[in-house]
């Protein structure tokens, strides 16, 4: 979690106001309309946001901030909690033991308290300021500095504005959901990189299907010159336990790494950039997989999946949670708000969820790129069923939509989707689902 320093203007403390200076305009999201502050160790606050006149409000602001001993504190951010936490500078003491090893202990200690205080006077540190406040907080991501990297390839454009979103808007947390072939892997490389050109991106991991392991370094070496080890690498598996914090940049099957022998040295890292492929293996919180990367520390996170929801609406939940825990509220709130029934399959308010999924997700459609792709066309083979198989589909397809139209009374409407599937494909699909009925 990266360190900043703001200025904490107490102007407006008596009217209930701490203003915000560009540090903490630009570290705070801008959809957020309020904010739990923490100071130093003591307990978290609630405050509410006006952003339209840049301070932070409410009941005992006054109280709480005098906890801030001077105009200059350190601030960091707290993506999953929401927290702003604010760092008083350390007192310097003559005292300390570094000042008994120096040669002129009153001159040592004059340097460091004047360096710990900021205190260079007013002119020179705002020059400081203005040099370093956007390039440490909010870099320029509208040229993308990885397309001069890239091998054997070049970016379609709404590639360019999904990475410039996910860069801008998101903050390095996304669903990638393009349809299959739009290229996500590429999306997610390109993002990785413009982290890594700018520094912001050191200790990396990356989780993919067994099957994908090896396919995902090829494709970094060859498109991105990027070297990571795989964890199945002899190299990796030689040095052990002790691997996963060595090597910078890891490749590795999300199986594997959420095995408990890994998976307790694993959380012990602090990461700067997760991304997970094939995300919708995560669609369920109870899986050891979700409660893995959920307790990952990090500070990006990119999902990728063409499906985000494969049978209902808590899969959706469930991946935006580990992007940004309360973006859809509780679950019991989720389902209160967004959904209309108890099999969890049809939405409501579709605008007010369309507007939050928005905050971080992103998916191109293969009808709204701009990609010529190879015409495909679509033939349809009649197959005649014989007089029994012909019985046999009719008699379930009424006992599908019998109980479909009894609502909720009747059968759940998931299952009876999966019995009209598999008996569009043959008798012999559908009868072990019928048998376990």
């Amino acid at each position: 979690m990266r360190q900043f320093i703001c200025q904490v203007n107490k102007e407006f403390i008596d009217l209930g106001a701490v203003e915000m200076d560009e540090i903490l305009k630009k570290l705070i999201p801008e959809n957020l309309n309020e904010i739990n502050v923490k100071i130093d160790d003591n307990d978290s606050k609630l405050f509410k946001i006006d952003r339209s006149e840049n301070v932070i409000t409410g009941r005992g602001i006054k109280g709480f901030f005098k906890n801030v001993k001077s105009e200059k504190a350190i601030v960091s951010y707290n993506v999953e909690k929401n927290e702003l936490m604010l760092k008083n500078f350390k007192e310097i003491s003559k005292k300390d033991d570094i000042f008994s090893s120096v040669k002129n202990p009153s001159e040592a200690y004059k340097k460091i308290r004047n360096l710990v205080t900021f205190d260079f006077g007013n002119e020179k540190w705002t020059q400081i300021y203005e040099l370093v406040k956007d390039f440490a907080v909010v870099p320029n991501f509208d040229e993308l500095l990885s397309q001069n990297h890239m091998r054997e390839m070049s970016l379609f454009d709404y590639q360019i504005r999904t990475v410039k979103e996910v860069l801008k808007k998101f903050r390095g947390r996304a669903l990638l959901c393009d349809e299959v072939g739009l290229g996500k892997t590429i999306e997610a490389c390109t993002v990785m990189m413009e982290y890594i050109i700018r520094g912001f991106a050191r200790k990396i991991l990356i989780l993919v299907p067994p099957s994908l392991v090896e396919q995902w370094s090829n494709e970094l070496k060859r498109k991105f010159n990027q070297d990571f080890i795989t964890s199945d690498d002899p190299k990796f598996k030689k040095m052990g336990d002790e691997a996963w914090a060595h090597y910078p940049k890891v490749i590795s099957s999300i199986n594997l790494a959420k095995r408990k022998q890994n998976s307790q040295h694993i959380l012990k890292i602090h990461y700067d950039m997760i991304i997970v492929d094939e995300a919708h293996h995560l669609k369920n919180r109870k899986t050891v997989a979700w409660n893995f990367v959920n307790k990952l520390d990090k500070n990006s996170i990119l999902l990728l999946t063409a499906t985000p929801i494969q049978n209902n609406l808590e899969e959706l939940y469930n991946l935006i949670t580990l992007l940004k825990p309360g973006q859809l509220s509780t679950y019991s709130d989720f389902k209160r708000n967004f959904v209309k029934s108890k099999e969890l399959m049809e939405p409501k308010n579709v605008e007010k969820l369309r507007f939050l999924v928005a905050d971080v997700m992103v998916r191109n459609k293969r009808s709204d790129v701009d990609i010529k792709f190879t015409k495909r066309y679509a033939k349809t083979i009649e197959v005649r069923l014989s007089p029994i198989e012909k019985k046999f589909y009719d008699l379930i397809s009424d006992f599908v939509r019998d109980n479909y139209n009894q609502g909720e009374k009747g059968m759940s409407q998931f299952t009876l989707k999966i019995i009209q599937e598999e008996l569009g494909s043959s008798a012999y699909s559908v009868m072990p689902t019928l048998e376990k009925l």
